[in-house]
């Protein structure tokens, strides 16, 4: 017997599980923009844009990416070019090839593949103040709108070394300009 799903209200389905389920973006989708959530994201397709979520981004071996990430913890196991702004931890798995810069306060590198990029770890003010920015993320308006990205990116720039070490480099990608 085939099991229907439920997608419509009187097919009874409980709306609790929707509420504790991840967003799980599969490999047959390709997405271009933003997206903003405050849901676990595990994404097994090509994005291109800004990701900006309270929880956990998990970025599947068959997935690639291209823009920013804005997450409490990351596990890449893809390819990921663009910038993270963490205030949790980073996690490379065996696999992964990275090109950007990488603001957390943990990081766990454990990949053997060519990448190019930079690790800074920001002081424990900066990390407690972007921690307070995503506690309050609100998804009732588009991150377009929002000054939370802005916020985020700002404080870990000027907080960090290679603000001193490189100001000319920029840190929005023409592709994530909010």
């Amino acid at each position: 017997m085939i099991k229907k799903e439920k997608f419509f209200e009187n097919d009874a389905i409980d709306p609790t599980s929707i509420n504790d389920s991840p967003i799980f973006i599969p490999s047959e989708s390709y997405i271009e923009g933003y997206l903003k959530s405050s849901k676990p994201i595990k994404l097994e397709c090509s994005f291109t844009g800004t990701i900006f979520t309270s929880e956990k981004l998990t970025i599947d071996a068959s997935a690639s990416m291209k823009g920013d990430a804005i997450w409490e913890n990351l596990i890449l196991e893809g390819t990921m070019d663009g910038n993270i702004f963490w205030s949790g931890h980073v996690e490379f798995e065996e696999g992964t090839i990275f090109n950007g810069k990488i603001y957390t306060s943990t990081f766990k590198n454990l990949t053997q593949e060519n990448s190019d990029f930079v690790v800074q770890i920001p002081n424990h003010k900066t990390l407690s103040e972007v921690k307070a920015i995503i506690r309050e993320l609100r998804t009732d308006i588009g991150l377009t709108s929002d000054e939370i990205l802005s916020q985020v990116r700002s404080l870990f720039y000027e907080n960090v070394l290679s603000a001193r070490k490189n100001p000319h480099d920029v840190i929005v990608n023409p592709f994530t300009e909010q």
